[in-house]
């Protein structure tokens, strides 16, 4: 009766340390794991705070492009010197221009 109960306690004690380094191995793992999701939510919310500050930007450029075309106008030229032209000439594409062989 006595070898049975150390046989036992042999074996509780062999799945104890097996089990307990995987709970721990475990635990950490999660720790990990959580805090890796609250970063990456932070980047990701300051990513979405950057990206807007940029739009707005962008607009505000937009908006200054349009007014800076509405400056632009044909009187504007004639007073800049610009003349219009009598003849239009266009650049056409030869074999001899080409800067590639692809069609």
């Amino acid at each position: 009766m006595n070898t049975q109960i150390k046989t036992i306690q042999h074996y509780q004690k062999t799945i104890f340390w097996t089990i307990t380094p995987l709970i721990v191995t475990s635990i950490f793992l999660y720790a990990f794991l959580v805090y890796s999701a609250i970063i990456h939510t932070a980047a990701r919310e300051q990513i979405v705070h950057n990206t807007s500050e940029l739009q707005s930007e962008i607009s505000e450029l937009e908006f200054t492009l349009i007014d800076s075309d509405r400056v632009f106008t044909a009187a504007y030229a004639y007073e800049s010197g610009f003349t219009d032209v009598d003849e239009m000439k266009f650049v056409e594409r030869t074999a001899e221009t080409r800067l590639s062989y692809n069609q």
